[in-house]
């Protein structure tokens, strides 16, 4: 079966998918590469993932562990990078490959697993 084109209308309302954080990650990476920590910490705190405080404890840590940090942004262009094609996938309307999903899937899982409710409702 031939592979469907995409139609320029489909992707556009894909990649413009209001409040979809990773489209939004997405179209940052394609915009402005995320080449370190500190544009990674400032994409947290413009798209409102992260707050200010969570931000500069993130900031502390990163300046303690180079290393780690520059791991983090890795995997951060990584995940990006799968997360387009999984999306350009599905803008042609076809399924995304195992490939990309199963990695995203499990950062996905290890991002999940330390979430907890807080009563505070932080």
């Amino acid at each position: 079966m031939a592979k469907r084109q995409p139609t320029l209308t489909r992707i556009q309302k894909l990649l413009r998918a209001d409040g979809a954080l990773c489209v939004t990650f997405v179209n940052t990476e394609q915009r402005q590469p995320l080449e370190s920590y500190d544009n990674l910490l400032a994409w947290g705190l413009e798209t409102g993932a992260l707050e200010a405080g969570d931000a500069q404890r993130l900031a502390t840590l990163a300046a303690e562990h180079p290393g780690k940090a520059a791991g983090a942004v890795r995997r951060a262009r990584t995940l990006c990078a799968r997360l387009g094609r999984i999306l350009l996938t599905l803008a042609v309307g076809d399924e995304p490959s195992t490939r990309d999903l199963e990695p995203v899937n499990d950062q996905l899982s290890q991002a999940m697993a330390t979430r907890r409710l807080d009563p505070t409702g932080r």
